[in-house]
């Protein structure tokens, strides 16, 4: 056997090695999660772990990593557990995947966080993580911030692979899969709280601050409900000295809440 053959029988096995360790996007450069706007070539394709073995199924959960619990939707600029659940009958050596959280209109929606065993990159002008190497758990958690703001539906797409390790992609299982998230827009009552019209110094005698406002007009009023004072709050502070004393109520126009304070 001639040196050149050995060296090209070398290179093919290295690859083909490669391409059962990292993912499809590091080595050929190549989308495959079955999005919009990709190819439409997954891993399941033909000779790429499409034997069809193993039977897998993937499911895509997010997890609040403030409270632990699984999530049908999202907050703005929180960070999620994002856990991948690969199922399959027998017993694969190994598991990869490639995944991208897009909107709508198809772009790419919060950033992912690599771990020892994942790889953010960039494909296509959208960002996808997957395995970096054979992932030996089918139970894979990634970490994903969200959006700062409302997206509307984020959608995660997902391929997944069961593989038999021998470093070829003969005998090898591939799914593709999808998972939409909405976006929650209530508040928790500790956001709830923090978002609340507070007014200090409470009693007060000349002028009271109040922070948490988003609006700058205000009316003071009495115990009757007259009003008695109305303007514009100037640098978080309104003067009362003209009040007299007694319990009065505080309203802002873009608040429906009414706080109570007290000038001495």
């Amino acid at each position: 056997m001639s040196k050149l053959y050995t060296s090209v029988i070398l290179v093919v096995t290295a690859l083909a090695l490669m391409s059962n360790s990292s993912g499809r996007g590091s080595v050929g450069n190549e989308a495959v999660t079955g999005a919009p706007g990709e190819s439409g070539r997954t891993c399941g394709a033909a000779n790429c772990h499409d034997d069809g073995q193993f039977d897998p199924a993937v499911s895509v959960e997010l997890i609040s990593d403030a409270s632990g619990s699984v999530k049908e939707a999202y907050k703005p600029g929180k960070i999620y557990t994002t856990r991948i659940t690969v199922s399959t009958s027998g017993s694969p050596g190994a598991y990869g995947f490639q995944m991208v959280a897009l909107n709508e209109n198809g772009d790419s929606m919060g950033e992912w966080t690599a771990n020892d065993e994942t790889q953010v990159l960039t494909l296509n002008g959208r960002s996808y993580i997957e395995q970096a190497q054979r992932i030996s758990d089918n139970v894979i958690d990634v970490t994903w911030e969200s959006p700062d703001s409302d997206q509307g539906d984020i959608t995660f797409y997902i391929s997944a692979n069961a593989v038999n390790a021998t470093g070829s992609p003969a005998g090898d299982g591939s799914t593709n899969s999808s998972f939409t998230f909405g976006y929650d827009g209530t508040l928790s009552t500790s956001e709830q709280s923090s978002n609340k019209i507070e007014i200090f110094p409470n009693p007060a005698i000349d002028e009271i601050n109040v922070i948490n406002h988003e609006s700058a007009n205000y009316k003071i009023l009495n115990q009757q409900g007259i009003n008695v004072l109305s303007g514009n709050i100037f640098e978080d502070q309104i003067n009362i000295s003209q009040l007299n004393a007694g319990i009065y109520f505080l309203r802002l126009d873009s608040e429906k809440e009414i706080s109570r304070f007290i000038k001495i």
